[in-house]
């Protein structure tokens, strides 16, 4: 389900159930001239797609600005340095909206920076904010409450900052899941999620390719797909109970 698309009613039910809700988390930033200005964005939204195929849980627009740095490039090639007080101050708001719908579990799937980065420090924080406004709403000794008094299932979790494979399981492999920045493993996660996105012809015309592209030709469209099913099975394994059983993968 996408939240824009929800009647209130379905809106309730989801509430009531306690279904998770994803996040994408993103940025607008330049990954060379063969990808698209929003592959973070992309990246998190087509998994997040791929997962809500496979479990009931609710997609909410993504957040797509973040802070770059103009590390890869500058505002003349699209990417945008997007600042960290106007991110903070929004993503504290999105997630005072989210949890007053009242939804409970917010998974911020991040694209951008990984889990130490701002995004996801500054979801950290907003997710802080919402448990702290909560526990304010229950007055003075509310750690003498039973746990079913809480208007929430679980008050120091309402938001779970996430890497792509966070509940993958490795055994058996031989390496983790390439991602760097706009190189192999981006590069091979939007030509599985998009089809004609990437345009590998364009890489001619860059003169002295950055180190971060320096493998961006081992890019592989079935290795692509390998590491975005083992994402999502991860993701759907998590979510037990709300996992479709008859859509189900087990090519992982």
């Amino acid at each position: 389900m996408y939240l824009k698309y929800m009647r209130p009613e379905e809106i309730k039910d989801a509430v009531i159930r306690k279904l998770p809700v994803m996040l994408p988390v993103g940025a607008v930033e330049y990954h060379g001239e063969h990808l698209p200005i929003g592959t973070d964005t992309l990246i998190a939204e087509g998994l997040c797609k791929k997962i809500e195929e496979r479990a009931e849980v609710v997609v909410v627009p993504a957040l797509p600005f973040s802070p770059t740095m103009h590390w890869a490039g500058g505002a003349a090639s699209g990417d945008m340095d997007f600042s960290e007080r106007a991110l903070a101050v929004y993503a504290e708001e999105y997630i005072l909206q989210l949890t007053a719908i009242g939804f409970q579990r917010i998974y911020a799937l991040i694209g951008h920076q990984g889990k130490e980065g701002a995004p996801a420090l500054i979801m950290r924080r907003a997710g802080r904010i919402a448990t702290a406004k909560t526990a304010a709403s229950l007055g003075d000794g509310w750690s003498r409450l039973k746990p079913e008094q809480w208007p929430v299932e679980d008050l120091f979790s309402i938001v779970r900052v996430c890497d792509y494979d966070e509940f993958s399981d490795y055994s058996g492999l031989g390496g983790r899941m390439p991602v760097g920045h706009g190189g192999r493993g981006e590069t091979q996660l939007i030509m599985a999620l998009y089809d004609g996105l990437v345009k590998m012809g364009a890489l001619k015309g860059m003169e002295n390719l950055p180190e971060w592209l320096a493998d961006v030709y081992e890019a592989d469209k079935a290795d692509g797909r390998f590491w975005v099913e083992f994402c999502v099975n991860g993701f759907v394994r998590h979510f037990g109970p709300y996992a479709r059983v008859e859509s189900q993968s087990t090519s992982e």
